[in-house]
């Protein structure tokens, strides 16, 4: 299997609430060609919070400050 998954976070704080928000794009590369995976599960290790990406690879998760 040659597929790689590549998963890169953008993360961007909100001020309001101490609210943080961890956004990416997953994709994977086959050959030289790179292609976003839709639907894709994204969890949080050892939390309830995840997230799926939508039809472009992308995915938002909500995460609060400290914890």
């Amino acid at each position: 299997m040659k597929k790689v998954l590549l998963i890169t976070f953008l993360v961007f704080t909100s001020l309001s609430y101490s609210q943080f928000s961890i956004n990416g794009v997953v994709t994977s590369k086959t050959d030289d060609l790179i292609e976003p995976v839709p639907f894709a599960n994204i969890l949080i290790k050892g939390t309830s919070i995840g997230a799926s990406t939508d039809f472009d690879g992308k995915f938002s998760l909500p995460v609060s400050k400290g914890g």
